[in-house]
């Protein structure tokens, strides 16, 4: 018994570190294509690849919380709020609100060096496709029948529903979905905006993260008092 428990163990562990290193590798493959359309910064391969490790196990941990807590077979309670209220894509999210809120801060503070340019843009960009590619490979059945429900109506109609029932599922969708375009944009018009990046573009992240909270909590309260 404690031979395939070792056995296990070792599959498991030897599977984690095929799909890690695949990861960085097309990460760096990225990196060096967009080398030749915009400047980067002197250590991006470095940050990327730590930013891949430390983005791959949170994934991994938060994975085996949803697994030990959401998919006992003997929680029914658990097992229908995890179908209500949980899925892939909103996890992505709130890994990514995380994630962006925990480098933010490190940036301003000095932990880490701010990303220079449209260079930052494409570096959150590339998180997010890092964050949303690990949980895919490790929630994939999970991310099928999600993609398989999806109906955009019944989506924008049960999110405006629910926007103030569960607060941090909602800010962090809001937010990687602004955040998103708010890339692409300074992206698409470098050539018009010249964007600067640096310390700015992560307080102007921090400060949409407080605003999207703010707002909800408003929402919430008005509601409340028109029932």
């Amino acid at each position: 018994m404690k031979k395939n428990n070792k056995e296990t163990l070792k599959n498991i562990i030897i599977k984690h570190l095929i799909v890690l290193i695949t990861i960085c590798l097309t990460a760096v493959l990225i990196l060096y294509i967009s080398s030749y359309f915009t400047t980067l910064h002197p250590d991006a391969y470095r940050d990327m690849v730590r930013s891949i490790i430390l983005v791959y196990g949170v994934c991994v941990v938060v994975y085996i919380l949803y697994v030990i807590i959401f998919k006992r077979k003997n929680s029914e309670i658990f097992q229908k709020k995890i179908n209500q209220n949980e899925d892939p894509i909103g996890l992505i999210c709130k890994i990514f609100l995380v994630l962006t809120a925990i480098n933010s801060l490190m940036m301003l503070t000095g932990y880490d060096t701010p990303k220079e340019g449209v260079f930052a843009y494409y570096h959150m960009l590339t998180r997010l496709f890092i964050t949303s590619f690990i949980v895919i490979i490790l929630m994939w059945k999970d991310f099928i029948n999600t993609i398989k429900k999806i109906s955009l109506k019944n989506n924008v109609i049960n999110f405006y529903k629910k926007i103030h029932v569960n607060i941090f599922s909602s800010v962090s969708k809001i937010f990687t979905m602004l955040t998103i375009i708010y890339c692409i944009f300074m992206i698409a018009f470098q050539n018009i905006i010249n964007p600067t990046g640096g310390a700015l573009f992560y307080q102007i992240l921090l400060g949409l993260i407080v605003f999207i909270t703010t707002f909800i909590f408003v929402l919430r309260i008005i509601r409340k008092r028109l029932v």
